[in-house]
């Protein structure tokens, strides 16, 4: 699974989604004006149509004959903040020259230049900036629009919002800053510059996740070598004791993994749930485990841990794993929770190509777990029925 942070940032996507209905076109907007009946809300309705438009001519109109430029939809969205979403430039100088709010909230706590830093619309942002917005001002989950930004790689966004004072350690409820943001989105232009401004590259998240873990998961190298080159510790776990070289053996990443290894990533450290790196390999990256022994990590896993990566590796039936890791020495019999081996979960699973595999490296088919269970007991228990009599097949004929 991803982490909640990455996940936590899929409302990027949904700030942009409501600027992507269709619009207009400028004469149906000007047809609407002339055939309303002259009440406060068709008229508002016209401005905030032209207004997502971009269209002057019909919006000065409007203006002109006394239309509010703080017209709102039934969201909330004023004029100014629908032109904003779309980057209407010209239309945003020009509401605001009437007088329009750039601080102003929508119900679901939109602002202008909040919408306009998530769609990258470097000019309107810093029109509203020189108009008066608050470079800081956030949304209902704390996000302000440099972090906006920063996801939506927006780099002279960037800049303008940070000239104008907006605070690069802003956090967002989840403990996310703008670093964070631009690194789980694989923006190396915008982690660039927020690292040449001063953001923090050992900020942690609630969660402990730093830019490095995110940019890790997202699997950008480039952002991963611009972070390391910065100083980021290649080896600070999150909350969960996982680290980014987890991380890459995660998303099956080789190229990153070997880059991490280059760049002392320890191949020890064990996880919260009792992973280690060879846990991580044997059950998403079996490619990696190679380099990984190399490195001086242990085909065997963390001691007194409920399964091994080899029984791991078994389970999912990750043939490529089972042969490295048996020719690495792993303990074929090795005993994990409730005396489970690697044959029995195997067995288990009715995994047949596993099982030809262990057997053929010596595995006991004799052995039993707590509750007095063999490998066959356990490939008849979930109906593998032909499994289990090749189990019990007398050792040498069942071999391939």
């Amino acid at each position: 699974m991803r982490p909640a942070a990455i996940i936590y940032l899929l409302p990027v996507v949904t700030l942009l989604s409501g600027c992507a209905s269709p619009l207009p076109a400028t004469s149906a907007v000007a047809s609407s004006v002339t055939t309303t009946d002259g009440s406060n809300k068709d008229t508002s309705d016209a401005v905030l149509q032209a207004a997502a438009a971009g269209d002057s001519i019909s919006l000065g109109r409007l203006l002109g004959s006394g239309a509010s430029a703080h017209a709102r939809g039934e969201d909330g969205r004023t004029a100014l903040m629908e032109a904003a979403a779309r980057g209407r430039s010209e239309t945003v100088d020009q509401l605001l020259a009437h007088g329009a709010d750039p601080n102003a909230l929508s119900e679901q706590g939109e602002s202008a230049l909040l919408l306009a830093a998530a769609g990258g619309y470097c000019e309107v942002t810093q029109g509203l900036i020189q108009a008066g917005s608050d470079p800081d001002i956030a949304d209902p989950v704390g996000r302000q629009a440099l972090s906006l930004a920063a996801a939506r790689g927006a780099e002279r966004c960037i800049d303008v919002l940070l000239d104008a004072g907006a605070k690069i350690e802003h956090r967002d409820q989840a403990g996310f800053t703008p670093l964070m943001y631009a690194a789980a989105q694989s923006n190396a232009g915008a982690l660039a510059i927020l690292l040449k401004r001063g953001a923090s590259i050992r900020a942690a998240s609630n969660h402990s996740s730093t830019a490095l873990l995110l940019a890790t998961w997202a699997g950008n190298t480039s952002a991963v070598e611009l972070l390391l080159d910065a100083g980021a510790d290649v080896n600070l776990a999150n909350g969960a004791g996982v680290t980014p070289l987890m991380k890459a053996l995660e998303r099956d990443d080789p190229d990153l993994v070997r880059l991490l290894l280059d760049r002392g990533a320890d191949p020890a450290p064990v996880s919260a749930t009792g992973w280690t790196a060879v846990t991580y390999a044997s059950v998403h990256s079996a490619r990696s485990l190679p380099a990984l022994l190399a490195a001086g990590a242990d085909s065997s896993g963390a001691p007194g841990v409920d399964l091994t990566p080899l029984m791991l590796a078994s389970a999912v039936g990750n043939r490529q794993a089972v042969r490295v890791l048996l020719d690495d020495g792993a303990p074929v019999d090795a005993r994990g929770v409730d005396g489970l081996t690697a044959l029995m979960v195997a067995s288990q699973n009715g995994r047949d190509t596993i099982v030809h595999e262990l057997l053929a490296h010596g595995a006991d088919r004799a052995l039993t777990d707590h509750a007095g269970r063999n490998a066959a007991d356990f490939a008849r228990l979930y109906d593998h029925q032909e499994l289990s009599l090749l189990i019990e097949q007398p050792a040498g004929n069942n071999l391939q």
